[in-house]
């Protein structure tokens, strides 16, 4: 699992909880990638995410970016399931 978060204190608690989730189950993140509340360049958050090559994606960002990273993930053919917060 990769996991997607805004790089504010907000995001620290959604990481938190999914790693300790994931250790309940002797797993772990493979990747760990942040964002700006103000980006809007998903195509480039989509591309990274692919490359980590995550069957799973957490997502913990607000409702307004979520459409256009899905979006940029499936233009790749990126298509993990998504978790999210």
């Amino acid at each position: 699992m990769a996991f997607l978060r805004y790089n504010v204190s907000l995001g620290e608690d959604a990481l938190k909880g999914t790693q300790n989730a994931l250790a309940h189950h002797g797993l772990k993140l493979v990747s760990t990638q942040q964002s700006t509340t103000t980006n809007t360049d998903w195509a480039s958050v989509a591309h990274n995410l692919k490359n980590t090559g995550a069957k799973w994606v957490g997502i913990q960002t607000s409702e307004t970016p979520r459409c256009p990273l899905l979006q940029a993930m499936h233009k790749l053919g990126y298509f993990p399931r998504c978790s999210v917060g």
